[in-house]
């Protein structure tokens, strides 16, 4: 797992995870994007062309993480990969 850390300013942030497979028969699906505030996530998680966007409007609570989940697929055989974003509060 690994952390990108972007400040925030309540605007959509693109995010480009990257996810390294070797072989040539490996497929991989983006499964799914969760934050630490999930009552948000309807309205601050976008997807787009292939692309994710995030945002946090809320100043008041801490830092925001997004987690990124990949299902790997090889042979028929499934594994699950995630990589975090953080989305730190703006400091005043």
């Amino acid at each position: 797992m690994s952390n990108n850390v972007i400040l925030a300013n309540n605007e959509w942030i693109e995010v480009t995870p990257r996810v390294k497979v070797s072989g040539p028969h490996h497929e991989i699906f983006l499964e799914g994007v969760v934050s630490t505030q999930p009552e948000n996530d309807d309205e601050d998680i976008r997807y787009e062309n292939g692309r994710i966007f995030v945002r946090r409007r809320n100043d008041k609570d801490d830092d925001r993480h997004f987690v990124i989940t990949y299902r790997v697929s090889v042979y028929g055989q499934e594994t699950f990969t995630n990589t975090r974003v953080i989305v730190r509060k703006p400091s005043k």
